[in-house]
């Protein structure tokens, strides 16, 4: 058994890996605390039989080929590792320590890694029953691969090896991610078949750590002919968008750090995006809250551009559709008009001479000073500005202020999250705390440290009088928020004068699973869904909170899991007193007796721990113990979406959820968007057409809609009757990150701190604009009264914007229903549908199906879903179907469904084409003429579904069911 380690990300220096983590892959050489023990001669803790490290060129495209250092000195006792790893800077790197096979030679050509051409290998584990096997594995190979493996002792891993390039015939050539993984799980399947062919009883444990310069792969895979349950060699990954040290090292004369004495190291989350990904047999740190176990005969895929996919191995339908789906990303080049209306947004606003949330975040607070916002004058330029800076338009000029109303400063590193409830905003930091701002003053009411030292504030959502985190130290927090009644919009009485508090509820570490990336609410069955103050009062906790993990579960616990009333705590005031703060760089914080520590959940009773049971995933041999005492009642795991069906999960870490009932939809870094049906704990559907990871997911309720922004830079608007793409907006150059909509507009943030802005009823482009070189981490529209967007940034600013003054010209707001007509009873109560109104409806959708318009489009689907609800309320069973994206849907409906009686089929149209100026022979208006109604620019009596619209109500083909048609007025000619 050996330990290994693999990085791929952001460039870093080789000793943050191998020697500096106070449980780094030299610390593992002597003190390894996960490794099975095959022998009773070596120690489990012992991986002292030599070391090797592997790294990549940072140009990749010119040098190929990767440089190992191995030797068969212990790990510890290496000067030149020591030194070496202090230098060597790459974005790929491997390292392992070896503790030999009984009855293998210990010599250097034996140390891992293994490179042959391109490509790097290294092996944890064992062959079962080598000896019998090894000469039926050998004939598998061609020549050159023969002589690769008895040129480097003809080990099993070696074997292993050269069984992976037996299957290239050219071992410089760049290959797909998705060969890469089918060709390293036809090697574990050729091993398996021959042990079972050669009846080996043996166990044999298979951890491959592979890559290609560009790709990195690995496995874990236990195969036990005598026990199907038994246990793999540990294997765990860990990823964010940096890995960093926590806290000084210890360096020895000469800046070489001696083993043991590195600091604490850990994952950082600027946003949901992956930058760095580590596999690793144990956690190179103690806080075991940074790793995922890899689950059992499973494989880790993550691509050159850093997706990160994980699947069973064999399950090659889901990892390959989610790789052909990341592989074909592409950032396609906005159209011309798009990039002369983006053309301004270089002209960035100045937001004051402020550069950063850094720098921003500690500025402005002297003496008794509580405002924790900017607010640039009207007509002043700020210092720095120049004339003629600032936002001169988008593709319309108007309705957006040229810059942010407010700059509300206070956090000092990324925004994560924003939440608005009533007048309050709530916003998650990188810093690990909560701020509640009040909207109508922007004034700071409250900080909150919301998770564990150097933990970020993953997500946050308000349900009623609820606050729910989730944080990167696996916690989930519910926070109550009392006195929130009376005033305005549920605003306090007296505010400023203390009456409303917040407090501690309860806290529920979940482990095993990954950092808890997204968070969604449901409401109780019969109670009004959501946040804000729509519910009234307290929440009773029959709410059912849903987690998105990096595992790529979706999971859910009911509410009153995490919340234990009642609550020993005392609430935090949402009222600061008045502070004199010194030191003016110091960041507002609360006055208050309850500090921290008090907050903690691992000083409350109010703290469940709840982790896998040791039947389900490995669970370390020397795991931290929870930071609180179990409680002998509590509950159990929170429970998994599609928990069995594997070809049903997400491949990727899930990264965004959002409710529409009766749906829960989740987004995932193998760019699906999926449809789960909560009652049956099942996959609904499936929404594929995003070329990246889906980072962001939004839901239009009232208008029928899941809106998704991924970072293949597109945002996708899928019909949530038809369960297909109602149109693809391209209106970013970079990552979509966030998505709010309120007051008729869409708006979206990217990572180059771009927001676009939508009209929501025709999904066209609106207008947009950048407040600064930093990414647009969170969006979040404030309540109808306030009227602002709130945006937070990658630096930890939040900016307050006003809201698009321009009207909707184009009115109605239909969302397909048989609205606006009349409906009448006769004497035995059957409803009646006038025809005359209904076919004056149907012609007033603009249903242009070719018209270059995009509000046109919109209308299609509009009429589309008029005609679906009509059908259905005349007793037919309808659906809509999506054939191509982009183009109108088809509808299909059937009255009844009686195998005896004759079929009788007719079509349709609800689109027509343009008519061209040339051509046009009558007025384009809608109206009454003699003889008919005029509608879409010509005489519907032409159009072909005004022929099936009159055969449904003619008496041959007037099924029983159809409830009856008032006679019209005036009769369409035909």
């Amino acid at each position: 058994m050996c330990r290994l380690t693999a990085y791929i990300g952001t460039p870093i220096v080789a000793a943050d890996l191998v020697t500096r983590p106070n449980h780094s892959i030299i610390t593992q050489s002597f003190a390894a605390r996960e490794r099975l023990c095959e022998t009773h001669y070596t120690p489990p803790c012992i991986n002292g039989d030599g070391f090797g490290i592997g790294w990549y060129s940072a140009d990749i495209a010119k040098d190929a080929e990767p440089c190992i250092y191995r030797s068969t000195r212990p790990a510890w006792n290496d000067e030149n590792l020591m030194q070496l790893s202090e230098k060597i800077r790459s974005h790929l790197l491997f390292a392992h320590v070896r503790a030999a096979t009984p009855g293998s030679v210990v010599a250097e050509r034996l140390c891992h890694p293994f490179r042959c051409g391109r490509y790097l290998f290294m092996h944890n584990g064992n062959v079962g029953g080598f000896d019998k096997v090894r000469r039926k594995l050998m004939d598998r190979l061609n020549d050159a691969c023969f002589e690769f493996a008895v040129a480097n002792g003809a080990s099993d891993t070696v074997v292993c090896f050269a069984l992976f390039l037996n299957t290239f015939p050219d071992h410089m050539t760049t290959v797909s991610p998705d060969v890469l993984r089918k060709n390293t799980e036809s090697v574990v399947e050729l091993i398996v078949a021959t042990c079972q062919e050669c009846d080996v009883q043996e166990t044999s444990l298979l951890n491959f750590v592979i890559s290609d310069g560009l790709t990195l792969l690995a496995t874990r895979f236990v195969y036990d002919p005598l026990s199907p349950h038994s246990s793999p060699a540990s294997l765990y990954f860990g990823a964010g968008t940096a890995y960093e040290s926590k806290r000084t090292t210890t360096a020895c004369p000469g800046g070489a750090v001696v083993a043991g004495t590195g600091g604490e190291y850990g994952m950082t989350h600027t946003d949901r995006r992956i930058k760095v990904v580590i596999v690793t047999s144990e956690p190179l740190s103690d806080n075991h809250t940074d790793w995922v176990a890899v689950p059992s005969n499973n494989i880790l895929v993550v691509t050159p551009d850093l997706h990160l996919l994980l699947a069973p191995i064999g399950s090659s339908a889901s990892m390959s559709s989610a790789l052909e789906n990341i592989l074909s990303m592409e950032r396609k080049l906005l159209p011309i008009e798009l990039q002369d209306a983006l053309g301004p947004v270089a002209s960035r606003a100045v937001l004051g001479g402020i550069e950063g949330g850094r720098e921003g975040g500690r500025a402005g607070h002297k003496g008794q000073n509580r405002r924790a916002s900017h607010s640039p004058q009207k007509g002043q330029r700020e210092e720095g500005e120049e004339e003629g800076d600032g936002m001169e338009g988008g593709a319309e000029g108007g309705g957006m202020a040229q810059r942010a109303r407010h700059v509300i400063l206070g956090h000092c590193e990324s925004a994560l999250a924003l939440a608005v409830s009533g007048p309050y905003l709530f916003s998650g930091s990188q810093d690990g705390s909560i701020r509640v701002w009040n909207i109508e003053t922007f004034t700071l009411d409250v900080v909150v440290p919301c998770a564990d030292e150097g933990h970020s504030v993953l997500a946050l959502v308000v349900h009623k009088d609820v606050l729910y985190t989730t944080s990167s130290d696996n916690k989930l927090r519910a926070w109550g928020m009392a006195g929130r009644k009376g005033g305005r919009e549920g605003g306090v009485e007296g505010e400023g004068e203390g009456e409303m508090s917040i407090g501690l509820l309860g806290v529920v570490f979940i482990e095993g699973m990954g950092h808890p990336i997204s968070l969604a609410v449901a409401a109780a069955p019969g109670e009004e869904d959501g946040g804000g103050r729509e519910g009234g009062g307290f929440a009773n906790g029959n709410e059912t909170v849903y987690m998105g993990f990096q595992d790529t579960s979706v999971r859910r616990i009911k509410g009153s899991v995490v919340r234990f009333p009642p609550s020993p705590l005392l609430p935090v005031p949402l009222s600061l007193p008045n502070t004199n703060t010194t030191d003016p760089s110091s960041p507002i914080s609360v006055s208050s007796p309850y500090t921290s520590s008090s907050l903690s959940p691992s000083t409350t009773s109010l703290h469940h721990h709840l982790r896998p049971p040791k039947s389900g995933s490995y669970t370390p041999q020397n795991s931290a113990p929870p930071s609180a005492p179990c409680s002998s009642s509590s509950p159990s795991l929170p429970e998994r979406l599609g928990l069995g069906d594997y070809e049903s999960h997400h491949c990727g870490p899930v990264t965004a959820l959002t409710l529409y009932p009766p749906y829960i939809v989740s987004g995932a870094g193998d760019g699906f968007v999926k449809v789960w049906s909560p009652a049956t704990k099942t996959c609904y559907r499936t929404l594929q057409g995003h070329h990246g990871s889906v980072l962001t997911l939004l839901a239009g309720r009232e208008e029928g809609v899941v809106i998704s922004g991924s970072r293949d830079g597109t945002i996708k608007v899928w019909d949530m009757e038809s369960f297909s793409c109602r149109r693809t907006l391209r209106g970013h150059n970079d990552d979509v990150l966030s998505l709010a909509i309120g007051a008729g507009w869409l708006f979206s943030g990217a990572a180059d701190g771009c927001i676009v802005v939508w009209r929501l009823e025709t999904l066209t482009f609106y207008r947009a604009f950048q407040q600064a070189e930093q990414a647009v981490q969170s969006l979040v529209v404030s309540s109808d009264r306030h009227q602002l967007l709130f945006s937070g940034l990658e630096g930890g600013m939040v900016l307050a914007w006003d809201m698009p003054h321009e009207v909707s010209s184009n009115g109605g707001g239909r969302e397909g229903g048989v609205g606006g007509r009349k409906e009448e009873e006769g004497a035995n109560g059957t409803e009646f549908l006038r025809m005359e109104e209904c076919l004056s409806e149907l012609v007033g959708y603009q249903s242009v199906s070719v018209s270059e318009d995009d509000f046109h489009k919109e209308e299609c689907w509009r009429c589309a879903k008029f005609l679906t609800s009509l059908l259905e309320r005349l007793g037919a069973s309808v659906k809509m179907v999506s054939v191509v994206e982009g183009r109108s849907p088809v509808v299909l409906a059937r009255f009844g469904n009686d195998p005896s009686k004759p079929t009788v089929t007719m079509y349709g149209h609800y689109d027509v084409v343009p008519a061209t100026e040339r051509t046009w022979k009558t007025v384009r208006r809608k109206g009454e003429r003699e003889g008919g109604r005029e509608g879409r620019g010509g005489w519907v009596a032409s159009d072909l579904e005004v022929s099936i619209f009159c055969s449904l109500v003619s008496p041959p083909f007037l099924p029983p069911s159809l409830p009856p048609f008032l006679p019209p007025s005036r009769t369409p000619s035909l």
